[in-house]
């Protein structure tokens, strides 16, 4: 896939909280693609160890929608930090071809937001060898 696949927003607001927009195209493709339990634990795994280096521990920072690889949430654990798709999200709303919206709750300081998004570029970036592991 080319392009932005993924833009944090309001970066500029007072605190640490922010919305991430996701190409619409992408998110159809993760929720098209059928993922075992096993794979996603898998990536869980691959999370969690990032987030322990980056000085964050929790032991399923993604919460897969359903059985695909789409990720409905983004989770540090501490306190209810987490990054979230829209409430109103549906899976009918990537027909009209509208925006995937993220935002964040709980977010006080710069490392809970780094490390939010390196879970979401850890995502994107194993996002073709997902689609591989199809069940």
């Amino acid at each position: 896939m080319t392009g932005i696949i993924w833009q944090p927003i309001a970066l500029y607001q007072p605190g640490f909280n922010f919305d991430i927009v996701l190409d619409d195209r992408f998110a159809e493709e993760m929720i098209k693609t059928n993922l075992s339990q096993s794979v996603q634990e898998r990536m869980n795994g691959l999370g969690t160890d990032l987030t322990t280096r980056l000085g964050h521990s929790w032991l399923s920072p993604f919460t897969f929608y359903e059985s695909t690889a789409f990720v409905s949430q983004f989770s540090l654990g501490q306190n209810g930090v987490w990054l979230v798709v829209d409430n109103y999200f549906k899976k009918e709303q990537l027909e009209d071809k509208k925006a995937v919206r993220y935002t964040t709750h709980n977010v006080d300081n710069s490392s809970q937001a780094y490390a939010l998004m390196a879970l979401v570029d850890l995502w994107v970036s194993y996002a073709d060898t997902l689609k591989s592991l199809q069940e």
